[in-house]
């Protein structure tokens, strides 16, 4: 029995409904593997169920059945992980080492309190976006440090801080496989480039949302004009609103009364006389004929360099590295038939990355 990791259908890795058999009709399972003696696909139920079933009675669940499916999927994954033994030991061996670490006043679970109100305050004061990315950027250097906090239980902080370059080289080469050159890369190097990434983020945390200009309002136009121009614009509104009165009181369609000519007359009328207020505190352009407009400057390369955008070029680089590697390198066709089988929402993320990104810097 012959399994392939393709298949003729484009169904490996797609959650499926199983129809025209008696046994399974209307059953919604994942499509894990495929024989190519049997031409028959291995679906996957549940952790107790897998059938083999052939392509003629697979169709592709709609986006409700593969919403749900996939979502008792991870009921049932979150379930395991809550019964597994060796992950409650690895739990409790975590809590051990972060009570030990902590001072006597501040438990665990104090400490997640506390979290939990910084947490809210930070997301009040700079928004959720911002929050997210302060969090990341506080937990990072705990996750390089972890295993030898976890692992060989370390407690001095000097000792943290000594091995941090070399925990951190190792954490890439992890995420990376050890392509991209992070195999033979000097652990300056690696260090470098974080303290120019958490650079980057302190940039933006610092960047204030600009906010947006305040509405003008009637009584700032009319302030700068004198009594005489104020008299003349009433006038004129007063003379096309009893134009419009009587065009109502006489079942008249709208502006019967009030011709082009008539019109723009009193919008020539309006804007010859405000044009020459000579206020210096009234808003310019709003009634000011000359006026002088600077368009904004370009936004510069750091200030494009937003949460949204980062987390777009990650998303584009984890993708591409994870459909490309291969254990001689990247494969550029390998790649290309990857992102064919990814499921929509991938697809859909990777799309809408990729425009993040371009138009952010075209623009």
């Amino acid at each position: 029995m012959t399994e392939s990791s393709s298949s003729p259908g484009g169904l490996l890795n797609q959650v499926v409904k199983i129809v025209n058999t008696a046994r399974y009709a209307d059953t919604v399972g994942r499509c894990t593997a495929y024989n190519e003696e049997r031409q028959r696909y291995t679906i996957y139920i549940d952790a107790a169920t897998q059938v083999s079933i052939k392509t003629d009675n697979l169709v592709v669940a709609s986006m409700a059945e593969s919403v749900k499916f996939r979502l008792k999927e991870a009921r049932n994954q979150a379930e395991k992980m809550a019964n597994d033994p060796n992950l409650q030991r690895q739990v409790a061996l975590i809590y051990q080492s972060a009570k030990s670490f902590l001072p006597s006043f501040l438990p665990p679970e104090r400490l997640a309190l506390v979290f939990l109100g910084a947490l809210i305050f930070s997301i009040k004061m700079l928004g959720l976006s911002k929050t997210v990315l302060l969090a990341s950027t506080l937990s990072l250097p705990l996750v390089v440090s972890l295993p030898d906090i976890v692992n060989n239980g370390v407690r001095d902080p000097k000792i943290l801080v000594t091995n941090f370059p070399k925990n951190l080289k190792q954490s890439l080469v992890q995420s990376f496989g050890g392509k991209f050159g992070t195999a033979n890369m000097d652990e300056r190097v690696a260090l470098a480039g974080f303290v120019v990434l958490i650079a980057i983020s302190l940039k933006i945390l610092g960047t204030p949302l600009s906010a947006p200009a305040p509405p003008i309002m009637a009584s700032q136009v009319l302030d700068g004009l004198s009594e005489t121009s104020v008299a003349t614009i009433e006038n004129h509104l007063k003379q096309i609103y009893q134009l419009g009165f009587q065009d109502a009181s006489a079942s008249r369609e709208s502006r019967t009364s009030l011709t082009d000519e008539m019109l723009s007359e009193v919008v020539h009328t309006i804007l010859t006389t405000t044009s020459t207020c000579t206020d210096p505190t009234a808003p310019k352009g709003v009634y000011q004929q000359d006026w002088d407009y600077t368009p904004p400057p370009k936004k510069g390369f750091m200030q494009k360099l937003g949460f949204a955008t980062i987390m777009a070029g990650l998303n584009i680089v984890r993708t591409v590295t994870e459909l490309g590697r291969t254990q001689d390198g990247f494969d550029l066709q390998l790649l290309m038939t990857n992102i064919k089988l990814l499921p929509p929402w991938r697809v859909f993320l990777l799309g809408l990355s990729i425009y993040r990104i371009v138009t952010v810097f075209l623009s």
